[in-house]
């Protein structure tokens, strides 16, 4: 691979290490988003590796930081066709069980996936999870009941009852 000259100072690089310190300031940045929380992220991001003492590349470790990123930030996720809500302690709870077995060699996040099921509420396709769908129908059927109550909605019987008729069909005229 050829050299590039700075036109600064003259000296020479290679483009790998301009991209290498670009990925690297990126990683950096990427950190700080974390928090508290980076060196766990940082721990799953070493479960990539192909081997257990292996290395995973800067440029792949800023595109796995990016994608945990989106999950913290969203605290959603979607497997099998199916959406889920998650908190950020369940991500990092998953991310600690992963690391703790000594899981290596991922080509992608299902495996966490499938450790977030088991603590994630599942979403429906408006966002709400089963327990907020359940509420509110409820709430809706409290309102259709408080609202018949205030509408003095009648049965039938009490319509007949009242009006001293056998038979609506008597109302209308006819023989019942």
């Amino acid at each position: 691979m050829k050299n590039l000259i700075c036109p600064f100072c003259g000296g020479k690089f290679r483009l790998e290490e301009a991209t290498s310190e670009a990925l690297c300031y990126a990683f950096g940045k990427l950190d700080g988003k974390f928090g508290r929380h980076w060196p766990t992220v940082d721990e799953y991001i070493d479960c990539f590796a192909q081997s257990e003492h292996g290395t995973v590349s800067i440029k792949r470790r800023v595109r796995i930081a990016g994608e945990v990123l989106k999950l913290f930030e969203k605290q959603e996720f979607e497997y099998e066709g199916k959406r889920y809500r998650i908190s950020r302690q369940d991500i990092v709870n998953a991310m600690l069980e992963i690391c703790n077995a000594g899981k290596w060699g991922f080509r992608n996040h299902n495996y966490l996936k499938v450790m977030l099921k088991k603590s994630a509420a599942r979403v429906s396709a408006e966002g709400l999870t089963a327990k907020e769908e359940q509420a509110r129908e409820e709430k809706r059927r409290a309102q259709g009941a408080q609202r018949r109550a205030n509408e003095n909605v009648s049965t039938v019987d009490d319509y007949k009852a009242r009006h001293g008729i056998k038979s609506l069909l008597d109302k209308i005229g006819k023989d019942g």
